[in-house]
């Protein structure tokens, strides 16, 4: 389990950057695309407490309580987020220890928040130096152009914290073993579910989508695709590459494409299949609305129709 932190900065705003438009609007998707990663994540566990509520929701730590935009738009949008995603099973609590004053970040974080809640988030950093805890930290958009990592020392131990630095959603993908994660374990709607959230993020993370919006086709997957799918266990990358990078190209690429070298399926009019590896197969065909039906897949060693 990956323990996460919140760099204050991901929930606060200024109220400069509040009435501009542009700014406003780049801070509200940077923290609900985080939130959203962080709920996503089955291997994430947020570190959190009451004195993080109170900061997040009470006006004085935040803008002056006279700014009712703040508080009649952006505190009930804090509440959704927070509320949808942040459940309890995505939390762990987290207590500073007493007696600890601050410690020292390199590089230093941004902040433009009051030194209260500063000095409050450099003693839980310290309370994870006593606990010898390395950790993850999600950025807000002022430190968003940090290193990959940050250290933080104190005077009073001898351990130097690593935190890893997520400066947006993305990045998380880096960390993430997806092929066995979020490789499917039964035929349930859920873990057919699992299995789709794992060719998106392999797509995002390893073809960058081709420089494309996303997937060019809806796509369903037939029971014996399914079956031969979850037995699969040496070449499950080369499978979610395949299937990735299928959906990702159109007919005319994929045929010509060397690596998938998608074709017709002879005697089998209707079904075609391109390449996993050099004996592993996958066979599909359209619908009727341009659509991927993914009909089976034949690994090392099973006979493949056509061949």
């Amino acid at each position: 389990m990956k323990k996460v932190i919140f760099d204050p900065d991901f929930f606060i705003i200024s109220e400069q950057e509040l009435y501009d438009d542009d700014k406003r609007d780049k801070f509200i998707i940077h923290l609900e695309d985080g939130l959203k990663a962080v709920a996503n994540y089955d291997f994430i566990s947020v570190y959190w407490n009451d004195e993080f509520d109170n900061f997040l929701f009470s006006g004085p730590y935040l803008l002056d309580n006279k700014n009712q935009y703040w508080f009649n738009y952006v505190i009930p949008k804090l509440c959704v987020l927070h509320g949808r995603y942040l459940p309890p099973k995505n939390i762990t609590s987290i207590e500073p220890k007493e007696n600890l004053g601050g410690c020292i970040n390199s590089p230093p974080l941004n902040y433009g928040y009051s030194e209260e809640i500063y000095d409050f988030f450099l003693t839980l950093l310290h309370t994870l130096i006593d606990r010898q805890e390395d950790v993850f930290l999600c950025l807000g958009l002022a430190n968003a152009n940090s290193k990959k990592e940050m250290l933080s020392t104190c005077s009073c131990h001898d351990y130097t914290l690593k935190t890893t630095l997520i400066h947006t959603h993305n990045d998380w993908l880096f960390h993430i073993n997806i092929e066995d994660v979020y490789w499917p374990l039964s035929h349930s709607e859920k873990e057919m579910v699992k299995f789709e959230l794992a060719l998106h993020l392999f797509a995002k993370k390893e073809l960058n989508n081709y420089g494309k919006e996303g997937f060019l086709y809806s796509y369903e997957f037939k029971k014996r695709f399914f079956k031969a799918v979850l037995k699969e266990s040496t070449q499950r990358r080369e499978l979610l590459f395949g299937i990735s990078k299928r959906l990702l190209l159109n007919q005319k690429e994929a045929s010509s494409d060397t690596g998938l070298k998608d074709e017709p399926v002879r005697g089998k009019p209707g079904t075609r299949r391109f390449r996993i590896t050099i004996e592993n197969r996958v066979q599909y065909s359209y619908g009727s609305d341009g659509s991927i039906c993914f009909l089976d897949y034949f690994s090392k060693g099973e006979h493949d129709d056509g061949l």
